[in-house]
């Protein structure tokens, strides 16, 4: 039940903050038929207007995770959430907040999604899943050392890399030497 409620945060955040955007949550315009439609053309006011589709929210028939049960798309649907939420970390607490809840939900829900996320991946190498890389910087910034160091040991038990010249081996190093050293 918690991760539900986390989840319907997150996500609600995400739709009252963000708003459409590029990508799964956006709202899909349909050009209006007829020499009276100007793109600048708003239906907001009149009757039948759908104000809580401008706010960001999926039209009916889209997936979110309280729907979502394909393991791939629920990775991709994590992802997506979770990378948005990221990027505002620094300027918005909720962000930061929802992102790192997100993250841990993502990683409790990693053994079931992995052989979904790791067959879709199969051509790519190295296989960079940025939750964990995203989620261990985010501890790091919190001062958590430990449970940003059993992050990127988690990423590399399951055969992951961060994308980095020094992989999560040199990032646990850089986490263990920042624990040892008093600021």
């Amino acid at each position: 039940m918690y991760w539900v409620t986390v989840t319907m945060l997150g996500m609600a955040h995400y739709f009252f903050h963000k708003g459409g955007g590029p990508g799964i949550f956006s709202k899909k315009k349909e050009p209006a038929e007829g020499p009276a439609s100007l793109e600048n053309d708003t239906d907001q006011g009149k009757p039948g207007h759908d104000q809580e589709a401008d706010k960001g929210f999926p039209p009916e028939g889209e997936k979110s995770l309280e729907t979502a049960s394909d393991p791939w798309e629920r990775h991709l649907l994590y992802l997506q959430t979770i990378e948005a939420a990221y990027r505002g970390r620094r300027t918005n607490r909720d962000d930061r907040s929802t992102a790192i809840a997100l993250s841990h939900q993502y990683l409790s829900e990693f053994p079931d999604l992995r052989q979904a996320v790791f067959d879709n991946m199969a051509n790519q190498d190295p296989k960079i899943i940025p939750v964990f890389k995203m989620l261990a910087i985010m501890l790091e910034e919190d001062r958590a050392y430990d449970q940003a160091v059993a992050v990127c040991r988690t990423a590399l038990a399951n055969g992951l890399e961060d994308g980095t010249k020094t992989g999560f081996e040199g990032r646990i190093q850089r986490l263990l030497k920042k624990k040892e050293s008093p600021e």
